[in-house]
């Protein structure tokens, strides 16, 4: 499947666009940057919506950001930018042409996208789910803490503390 990420497409999901490169739709690119094709849309929440993509046989994220005010885009920027410096398990790769921006067919609000590895696995409320919700052992919420607070320094040593950064990702 194909989806448009285009948020004024009328038809987003349109098995007729699998091998387009441009919606029929609504005219914007399906194609993004010449090589990502988005798959199907994973979620929706606060200030943008995230994407399957494939990228030459390779599956991604995509974050796609759809507040276009001026903090929330310094804020996303700030995020591909201390992704693409980090290197550890558990955070997502990102290269360094993985945030771009394109403007919809017919629209005057740039999208800003974060194309990223895609970390296989299942969240944390799927395993509760399977676990039917049980308690885990103390020795494992302490070895998940320590694994928070490694991938925590990571971030925090690779950019400067802003007095409302946590704030503003809460």
């Amino acid at each position: 499947m194909t989806y448009c990420i285009n948020p004024h497409c009328p038809k987003p999901v349109d098995p007729v666009n699998a091998n387009n490169l441009i919606c029929r739709n609504c005219g914007s690119e399906i194609l993004l940057q010449g090589h990502y094709r988005v798959l199907k849309q994973l979620g929706q929440r606060g200030f943008g919506n995230t994407f399957e993509v494939d990228e030459c046989g390779k599956t991604k994220v995509l974050k796609v950001l759809t507040e276009n005010n001026l903090k929330a885009i310094e804020l996303f920027q700030q995020e591909a930018k201390v992704l693409s410096q980090l290197n550890s398990a558990g955070i997502p790769k990102v290269e360094p042409d993985g945030y771009f921006t394109l403007l919809p067919k017919n629209s005057s609000v740039l999208l800003h996208c974060l194309a990223m590895e895609k970390i296989e696995g299942v969240n944390l409320e799927q395993w509760m789910e399977f676990r039917n919700y049980q308690r885990i052992s103390e020795a494992k919420a302490l070895n998940w803490l320590k694994q928070l607070v490694e991938i925590l320094a990571l971030v925090l040593s690779s950019e400067p503390i802003r007095p409302n950064f946590f704030l503003t990702h809460s």
